[in-house]
């Protein structure tokens, strides 16, 4: 056992980019863990987790109310808050993501590419502010941007091998992305694309629309009642000379 360990780390040190990315990590913790409960609650932060907190009737009633987006994030909120119900806990969930959210843009990074390119996207995504922010909030915006590289790295891993585990990982990465933001279906749409028109695979891209939409059939009716509630509060009114100002603004 030991042995293999050891193997198994030498193999990780092999690369200067791999020590790299082992600082970019730590760096990235430090970023994302140090005084992470200190600032205020903020009124999403607070909806979602009082949301989290209901039981499962509540939360679906909730959800189809006061969230615009499907339902897996708030279910991993619930099932995170049971163990500590803090605001420094809830934000922990989103600066773990953080954390695995830099490895595997190191890792997609490097397949496309190289190793080299690999440590600086990496690090770009270490030093961004919006992806540090959201890593201390509580929201499914981390989440969901962690779904779209794994659904990337995976769904290029599958083009370069067509192996029954790869198509597995694929799908459950679509699966995960689809039910935690509906804007996961633009990533869907570009990797659609690539298919259709780079790599000229006509049956692969109808497989995907397939599984696309045999995924999302159980979303259609909290969809489109996410969509008539936000058609009615949030869409632009008929302009006339009170609100047009409001509107310019």
């Amino acid at each position: 056992m030991l042995p293999n360990l050891f193997k198994k780390t030498k193999k990780l040190f092999q690369s200067k980019y791999d020590i790299f990315l082992i600082i970019i990590i730590v760096l990235g913790i430090l970023l994302s863990f140090i005084q992470i409960g200190k600032a205020d609650i903020h009124n999403d932060e607070a909806i979602l987790i009082f949301i989290s907190q209901q039981n499962i009737q509540n939360q679906i009633k909730l959800i189809k109310t006061t969230e615009y987006n499907p339902p897996l994030y708030n279910l991993f909120l619930s099932f995170w808050g049971k163990i500590n119900n803090s605001i420094a806990w809830f934000r922990i969930l989103s600066a773990i993501t953080y954390i695995i959210l830099i490895f595997y843009i190191y890792k997609l990074s490097k397949l496309v590419f190289d190793k080299k390119t690999g440590f600086i996207a990496s690090l770009i995504s270490m030093l961004s502010f919006e992806l540090i922010f959201y890593a201390r909030f509580v929201k499914h915006y981390i989440l969901i941007t962690l779904l779209a590289v794994l659904s990337l790295y995976t769904f290029i891993k599958f083009i370069k091998n067509n192996s029954t585990k790869n198509k597995v990982y694929f799908i459950i990465t679509t699966f995960l992305g689809i039910y935690t933001s509906y804007l996961f279906y633009l990533v869907i749409f570009v990797e659609a694309l690539y298919l259709l028109f780079i790599k000229k695979k006509k049956v692969l891209f109808k497989k995907l629309i397939l599984l696309s939409i045999i995924l999302s059939l159980p979303l259609i009716k909290l969809f489109l009642t996410h969509l008539q509630s936000f058609l009615k509060n949030y869409w632009v009114k008929t302009p006339h000379l009170t609100n047009i100002p409001l509107i310019l603004y």
